[in-house]
């Protein structure tokens, strides 16, 4: 038998290349490993399939395989892809595209549309491509059925469970579209992320890979990178090993570092202090804000148990979408009417006015109503905010301590482990920003910014767990508090002690 000469074997190579393109058969550009992943999501083949995988696998590389794979077989097919950011769509996953495009036939061959997201195929279909910053620019993923649905970097999308939920899962209702969700395992504790995977896990829908997985690394080449990656940081390679870094970076573990978790102290307590709590008939109400920008407007409603000494977080706010003063004022407003029966604005507080020397009169009943809430407004150092919402708004705040970071920090783990503060459990997000929230590096005097968030409404909680003045009695001197338990003592007194 005769041999084909090179130049033969490239056009016999070309050819077959362009028929499986024609085909929409790419299964040939993965390595071993991907092959793999991909039997393993095909034996499982509805719904939802998690992948949680080292760095540097090739998983992006494969999630672009399938949705062209859909593309080019089915003409107008919708595809739709999400990633953490706008950022991360340009940088890691449109590059990923054009390298798995790039030896497509030119009447295959597809263009990406920067004005809408969409990388267009000739034959109509289009791989839909959006970040997930916030919930304003993930709504952009919304839109007709679907025929894929991808999540890319998912432990990295802080609104993961609403863009999953609420954006993607309606457009697979008419055509029982497969959702492909991928990452390296979530830094934060308590994310989205975690709680799929483990379901995922449970139920045979989840394949994991590690570093040591990767056919195109040999064990010289890991074992090189893993000593470099040690010797910046000072440590031997079995050192680094061990690390929190190195095990959720390249073993796809789930651990966080925990010397950089913010409140350690609430995973201990969560279950126990989260708690709906009927409200005292007498208390001071607090509020306290941490001012947006480039995060979230956060705030937080409180009010002190004086009797029990416990201060009760009963509702928050997290604005999102870059709502200016007046939103932010009827946002308070709206809250503080509903929880406390506020009625009107003029700018004061009765702390400012005690603090003033117009001190409330002592004597108070039901019949001449409770005090006027809240007590107090606490709100980080934005003057000019602060300004506006005072003079345009009517609503007073005082600037929050905001002294020794670390202190309050390590003070407010120590209200924690006493059962001091209390959260209603329609504070999902604080509840979440307490589980996740991490210092930025060890000198502990920031928080990590991770995909529009920053630890926001831990600062609230910081704010209003350094303003509270626990020693504040709001009850009326002459109120009587006389309890059940006391009338039945008297009783059985009168009665001689019998039963």
């Amino acid at each position: 038998m005769q041999l084909l000469t090179e130049a033969q074997q490239e056009a016999a190579v070309a050819l077959a290349a362009a028929e499986a393109w024609r085909r929409g058969t790419l299964n040939w550009k993965l390595d071993s490993n991907q092959v793999g992943i991909r039997l393993e999501m095909e034996a499982k083949p509805r719904g939802r399939f998690i992948l949680e995988c080292a760095r540097r696998l090739g998983k992006t590389y494969l999630l672009c395989v399938l949705a062209v794979e859909v593309c080019i077989r089915k003409a107008g097919a919708r595809v739709v892809y999400a990633g953490p950011t706008i950022k991360d769509v340009t940088e890691f996953i449109i590059p990923n595209f054009d390298a798995v495009c790039a030896d497509a036939p030119p009447e295959l061959k597809p263009f990406y549309d920067a004005t809408k997201g969409h990388l267009r195929f000739p034959n109509g279909s289009y791989v839909h491509i959006f970040g997930c910053d916030d919930k304003r620019k993930a709504n952009r993923g919304r839109g007709p059925a679907a025929d894929l649905l991808i999540v890319d970097e998912a432990g990295f999308i802080p609104i993961l469970s609403y863009v999953v939920k609420s954006v993607l899962r309606p457009q697979s209702m008419t055509t029982g579209a497969r959702m492909f969700i991928a990452s390296t395992p979530a830094e934060e504790p308590g994310h989205d992320f975690t709680a799929m995977a483990e379901r995922a896990e449970a139920n045979g829908t989840y394949a994991r890979r590690t570093i040591y997985d990767n056919p195109r690394l040999s064990e010289e080449r890991i074992r090189e990178y893993i000593d470099e990656d040690a010797a910046d940081e000072g440590m031997t390679h079995e050192e680094y090993v061990e690390t929190d870094t190195f095990r959720r970076e390249y073993l796809a573990e789930r651990v966080t570092d925990a010397t950089l978790v913010g409140v350690p102290e609430w995973p201990k307590v969560a279950a126990q202090l989260t708690v709906e709590r009927e409200r005292p008939e007498y208390f001071d109400g607090y509020t306290a804000l941490d001012y947006g920008g480039a995060d979230p407007h956060a705030a937080l409603f409180a009010y002190l148990d004086y009797q029990r000494g416990v201060l009760v977080v009963e509702d928050e706010l997290l604005l999102r979408e870059g709502e200016n003063t007046a939103d932010l004022a009827d946002a308070i407003k709206t809250k503080e009417r509903a929880l406390w029966g506020t009625s009107g604005w003029d700018g004061t507080l009765r702390l400012l006015r005690e603090s003033e020397g117009a001190n409330l009169p002592d004597e108070w009943s039901p019949a001449q109503g409770v005090r006027p809430q809240p007590y107090a407004r606490i709100a980080d150092h934005d003057v000019q905010l602060t300004r506006d919402l005072r003079e345009l708004h009517g609503i007073a705040f005082v600037p929050a301590i905001k002294t020794d970071k670390q202190h309050a920090v390590n003070r407010l783990n120590v209200l924690l482990r006493q059962l001091k503060i209390e959260i209603h459990p329609r504070c999902r997000n604080l509840i979440r920003h307490l589980l996740a929230t991490l210092w930025k590096n060890h000198n502990r005097d920031d928080w990590k910014r991770k995909n529009g968030e920053h630890g926001d409404l831990v600062d609230a909680l910081l704010y209003l767990s350094r303003a509270v003045d626990w020693t504040r009695n709001p009850w009326p001197r002459t109120y009587s508090r006389e309890q059940p338990a006391t009338s039945a003592r008297r009783l059985a007194a009168a009665l001689g002690g019998r039963r």
